[in-house]
């Protein structure tokens, strides 16, 4: 739904988007909001998606080296049927961390009833800002996207 769409932009210096340390935000007219993870509780590998006020968490931001193609980190990302205090059962985007047992074999650890979803840039121009807004543009970083995600052809892309 493009009229509920939000645009992200990459947060920080190149180098800081280099060493995964910028951070993910949204922006609009004189609001923002960033991308945070917050760990799921009762779980050690599950984090909840969330847009909040002030400093977003560092690392998320878009890989745009050791892949062939753009994608919003750290991941896994899932998308899971949820059943929210307002709006009933919705489907909520969290966060799976991998992790590494003892024979090197990665677990995914996706949640059953989730699906792991890869989130793609695509380009989009950034909103004006209003002229009270308490931040600017000047750390945008030109992260790698796509003209059109859902024209993507994949072919070009399997090994």
């Amino acid at each position: 739904d493009f009229k509920n769409a939000r645009i992200f932009f990459v947060n920080g210096t190149r180098e800081e988007a280099d060493a995964d340390v910028a951070t993910t935000i949204w922006a609009d007219w004189d609001v923002y909001e960033s991308w945070r993870l917050r760990p799921e509780p009762g779980s050690e590998t599950l984090s909840e998606v969330l847009m909040s006020g002030g400093d977003g968490d560092k690392g998320i931001g878009i890989r745009h080296y050791k892949s062939p193609f753009a994608f919003l980190t750290p991941e896994t990302y899932v998308a899971c049927r949820q059943v929210l205090p307002i709006g009933g059962e919705q489907v909520v985007i969290k966060q799976a961390r991998t992790t590494f047992p003892p024979d090197g074999s990665p677990n995914y650890n996706i949640p059953r009833d989730c699906a792991p979803v890869r989130l793609l840039s695509e380009c989009a121009e950034l909103l004006p800002l209003s002229p009270r807004a308490r931040f600017d543009y000047r750390f945008a970083v030109q992260s790698q996207c796509y003209k059109n995600v859902t024209g993507i052809d994949w072919t070009k892309y399997q090994s």
